[in-house]
C-alpha cells in the first residue's frame, strides 16, 4: 500500500513548522501510513534552526523529512540541479494524491506551478501564527508602517485557522474553513509534551530535578527595539532579570530560551557573570511552559499565548515607549495573554514573581470540534 504524501511549504520560517506541527502529528496518529515532507528554502533560518530545535526534529524524523530545496553544495549548478529534482519529487507526490500545505507560497511563482500537479481539493491554505497578532497593529500604528494584510486566497484554497478572527475573516469570503484552533494547547499535543518532557529533561538538562522551580525567560534579539524608549534595550530589560534572581530568587532555576536572532555570545557573558542556577535551553518551548512555574518576555510573543492558554502565569518585563502606553492605556500591548506587565520596575518583577512561584498551576487544554473535522477531511482525500 503507497503511503500517503502530505507537502509543507514552510519556506525559512521556524514558526510556521512549529505551528503546523501538533496538526501533522495527530494527523500521524490516526494514520501511520502518511509520510510528511517539510520543504525549506533556507539553510540558515530554517533548516539548521529545525535541526535544532530538538522535539520539532524528533518529531519529523519520525514522521517525514526535512528537505533543503537548493542542497548545500558551493557550486551553483548542482544547487539549481538538486531544487529541481525536489520540485519534481513533489510534483510526482502531487500526482500520486499528495496533500499541499503552504502558508502563502503556493501563491507566488515558482511554487504555483506546484498547482498543476496536485487536486485543487487537497491543497490547504495555512494561517502563519496562533493567536490574534493586536500587539502587530498597535506596533505597525506607531512605527508608521502598513498592517500586515490577511495572505490572499487567490485560489480558494481550503483554510486552516488557528485564531477566531483568522476563521471569521475567511468564512466572511465563503471560504472552505476549519477552525483547528490554537495548535499548540490541544489535549493531544499536550498529552505527547507530557508523555516526553521528562525524557528530554533528564537528556539535555539531568541536573535539574522534579523539585525545582523553575521560571523561563524567552530573549529576542537584545538590542534596541523600536518599541522601546530610545534609552532601552531589551539587553537592560535582561541584566534587570537577572539582578532580580541573583538577590531574590537564587533557589530558582531560570531557563533561557533563545530566538532564532538572539546574541548568544552576549547572553552568555552576562550570565556567567552571576551566581544564579542558568541554563540556556533549545528545548520546546510547550515542555519549558509546563515545566515553568511563570514565563517571561519582554515584547509581546506568541508563547504568551500558549502560556496563558496553557495556565502558566506570563510576565511582561518592559520599557515601552510613552506613545505606545498611550495607544493601550498603560498595559501591554497583548494584554489578553498577559498576567502581569511590568513597565521597567523591579520591585513590582520582585513582588509578582515571588507570588506567582507560590502558586500551584493546573494545567489547561483547548480542544475545537472544527480540529476533528479537518483530520477527518485529510484523512478521506
Amino acid at each position: 500500500m503507497k503511503r500517503k504524501k502530505v507537502i509543507v511549504l514552510a519556506r525559512h520560517k521556524l514558526i510556521y513548522v512549529d505551528t503546523i506541527l501538533p496538526v501533522l502529528h495527530e494527523l500521524n496518529n490516526n494514520n501511520n501510513n502518511i509520510f510528511t515532507k517539510i520543504i525549506v528554502d533556507d539553510y540558515a533560518l530554517g533548516y539548521k534552526k529545525i535541526k535544532e530545535n530538538i522535539v520539532i526534529n524528533d518529531i519529523l524524523s519520525s514522521i517525514g523529512e526535512i528537505i533543503l530545496i537548493q542542497g548545500r553544495s558551493d557550486y551553483r549548478t548542482i544547487r539549481w540541479i538538486h531544487a529541481l529534482l525536489v520540485l519534481f519529487g513533489i510534483a510526482w507526490d502531487g500526482l500520486r494524491g499528495g496533500i499541499l500545505i503552504h502558508f502563502g507560497s503556493a501563491n507566488t511563482y515558482p511554487f504555483k506551478l506546484l498547482r498543476l500537479f496536485f487536486q485543487q481539493e487537497k491543497i490547504y491554505l495555512s494561517e502563519a501564527g496562533i493567536v490574534n497578532k493586536v500587539w502587530k497593529k498597535i506596533e505597525n500604528r506607531f512605527l508608521d508602517r502598513p498592517q500586515e494584510a490577511h495572505v490572499e486566497n487567490k485560489y480558494l484554497d481550503k483554510v486552516i485557522c488557528y485564531s477566531e478572527w483568522f476563521y471569521d475573516h475567511s468564512n466572511s469570503r465563503g471560504e472552505e474553513s476549519f477552525f483547528y484552533g490554537p495548535s499548540r494547547v490541544t489535549s493531544a499535543w499536550i498529552k505527547y509534551i507530557n508523555d516526553c518532557q521528562e525524557k528530554y529533561l533528564k537528556k539535555y538538562h539531568p541536573d535539574i530535578n522534579h523539585t525545582d522551580i523553575v521560571v523561563t525567560f524567552f530573549p529576542t534579539n537584545l538590542g534596541q527595539l523600536p518599541i522601546l524608549n530610545n534609552t532601552s534595550t531589551e539587553f537592560d530589560l535582561f541584566v534587570d532579570v537577572l539582578d532580580v534572581f541573583e538577590k531574590h530568587f537564587t533557589d530558582v532555576v531560570l531557563m533561557i530560551k533563545p530566538h532564532a536572532v538572539t546574541n548568544i555570545n552576549l547572553l552568555v557573558s552576562e550570565m556567567n557573570k552571576r551566581n544564579i542556577k542558568h541554563r540556556i535551553t533549545y528545548l520546546h518551548p510547550t515542555i519549558l511552559i509546563l515545566r515553568s512555574s511563570i514565563v517571561i518576555a519582554s515584547t509581546p510573543t506568541n508563547i504568551f499565548g500558549d502560556s496563558k492558554l496553557i495556565g502558566t502565569p506570563t510576565i511582561e518585563y518592559s520599557d515601552l515607549h510613552k506613545d505606545i502606553l498611550e495607544c493601550t492605556n498603560g498595559g501591554s500591548m497583548a494584554r489578553e495573554y498577559v498576567d502581569s506587565f511590568i513597565n521597567k520596575d523591579k520591585s513590582k518583577l520582585i513582588s509578582d514573581v515571588d507570588m506567582y512561584i507560590k502558586q500551584k498551576i493546573i494545567i489547561h487544554t483547548c480542544d475545537y470540534p472544527g480540529a476533528s473535522v479537518l483530520i477527518n477531511n485529510m484523512l478521506k482525500l
